[in-house]
C-alpha cells in the first residue's frame, strides 16, 4: 500500500482528505511545514499532497524540499492567481474545492507518474553502467595497446643499441 504525507493546516480539510484517502493509501498528515519535515526525518513517503497556502510556510517551498527527496507531489489551492502558474509549471496540482473521485484520481496519476520516472531511471541507470563497463574495458585496451607499443619501441631501442659499434657511440674529432 502507498504511503502518501498529507500536509494541510485546516482541521476540517484534513479529516475528509484522511478519510478519501484511508481506503486506498497508508496516509500520514502534517498541519505545518515543521511537522511536515519532521515526519520526513521519520517517513519516507510514496507521494505527498500538499496545500499551497500554509501559515508558516508556503506550500510551494515545502514541495521543493519534498521534491529534493525525491518525493512526487500534487499541489492543492483555492487560489484561482496560482492555477495558471501550476499548469504552466507541469506540477501535478488539483483546484480547491474538488471531488474526491478527482483527488483520487490524481493522486493515483501522480503515484503512476513515480513508478514510470523510476523506471525511467532505472534503465538510464542501466544504461550508463553498460557505458561506464564498455569504456572501461575500451579504457584497458588502449593502455595495453600503449604498453604493447611502449614494450616495442624499448625492444627496438634495445636491439638498436646492440648492433651500434662501440665507435659509434664515441664523439669524433673535428678532423674526422
Amino acid at each position: 500500500m502507498a504511503h502518501l504525507l498529507v500536509i494541510e493546516d485546516q482541521p476540517d480539510v484534513v479529516a475528509v482528505l484522511k478519510e478519501a484517502l484511508a481506503a486506498h493509501y497508508q496516509v500520514t498528515c502534517a498541519s505545518s511545514a515543521l511537522d511536515a519535515m519532521s515526519v520526513l526525518e521519520r517517513e519516507r513517503p510514496d507521494a505527498a499532497l500538499i496545500d499551497a497556502v500554509l501559515p508558516s510556510a508556503e506550500g510551494t517551498e515545502i514541495a521543493e524540499r519534498v521534491l529534493s527527496r525525491g518525493i512526487p507531489v500534487l499541489l492543492m489551492t483555492g487560489n484561482p492567481g496560482a492555477w495558471a502558474a501550476l499548469e504552466e509549471s507541469g506540477c501535478h496540482f488539483l483546484a480547491k474545492p474538488f471531488r474526491l473521485d478527482a483527488l483520487l484520481a490524481e493522486t493515483r496519476a501522480l503515484l503512476e507518474h513515480a513508478v514510470e520516472r523510476q523506471e525511467q531511471l532505472a534503465v538510464q541507470l542501466r544504461r550508463f553502467r553498460q557505458n561506464m563497463t564498455a569504456l572501461a574495458e575500451t579504457e584497458f585496451t588502449v593502455h595495453a595497446a600503449m604498453a604493447a607499443s611502449r614494450s616495442d619501441r624499448q625492444e627496438r631501442e634495445e636491439a638498436d643499441a646492440r648492433r651500434t659499434s662501440p665507435w659509434d657511440a664515441q664523439p669524433r674529432d673535428k678532423d674526422g
